[in-house]
């Protein structure tokens, strides 16, 4: 497979699961409230980007296959 597909392939996935964690938040705050009566906090306690290192690790991996697809396709492409 090409650098640039599997480069997107992984950024898309590193959005995925952060998305996925962000859902599984906000699913846990309302989890803790269910069946409470009173003056609790909802609010979810978000993840950060950095919090998963899945997340940083694919989509530092796909800028990279990003950037070596890109200077490949500049080296073949360079004519003096």
């Amino acid at each position: 497979m090409k650098y640039s597909v599997v480069g997107l392939v992984l950024i898309v996935f590193s959005g995925l699961l952060h998305t996925l964690e962000r859902v599984a938040a906000r699913i846990g705050s309302y989890i803790a409230v269910i069946g409470q009566q009173g003056g609790y906090d909802t609010t979810p306690a978000y993840p950060s980007i950095t919090d998963n290192i899945f997340v940083v690790a694919s989509l530092a991996g796909g800028i990279i296959l990003l950037l070596i697809a890109l200077l490949k396709k500049k080296s073949t492409n360079f004519k003096l």
